[in-house]
């Protein structure tokens, strides 16, 4: 696959991992968007009991544009969408 840069292969292939990754996520209704996330642990990694400080385990952002390059994600990866897709990684609120 054609990367739009290193950057960006690298935050695609870490998806679900700690730290930061990018992977695209499909909503019921068809839409399909990119999601920067950054975890805090592992994906599996049991949540700990105590924390001296308050902890987001999970953060998503939708993303149009590279981080690092500004390419638009959505013309740049336009025939690779559903190949991208990590939906299992998106937080769900209930």
């Amino acid at each position: 696959m054609e990367f739009c840069c290193m950057s960006f292969q690298g935050l695609l292939e870490s998806a679900g991992e700690r730290s930061f990754g990018a992977f695209t996520y499909q909503y019921p209704d068809g839409v399909i968007v990119f999601v920067l996330q950054h975890r805090a642990l592992d994906k599996g990694v049991p949540t700990p009991n105590y924390t001296d400080s308050p902890l987001s385990l999970v953060t998503d952002f939708q993303l149009n544009f590279c981080p690092q390059r500004g390419a638009n994600l959505h013309r740049f990866y336009r025939h690779r969408l559903k190949e991208l897709d990590r939906s299992d990684l998106k937080v769900q609120w209930i």
